[in-house]
């Protein structure tokens, strides 16, 4: 089993919820 890049799937996982919430935060300004 590979390991786990733990500091990159962070970093990953991070940018994803930030995208996630400005997409929210553009709906609810744009509604």
């Amino acid at each position: 089993m590979p390991k786990i890049n733990i500091k990159k799937s962070l970093r990953y996982v991070s940018s994803l919820l930030l995208f996630l919430d400005l997409n929210f935060f553009v709906t609810l300004v744009s509604s």
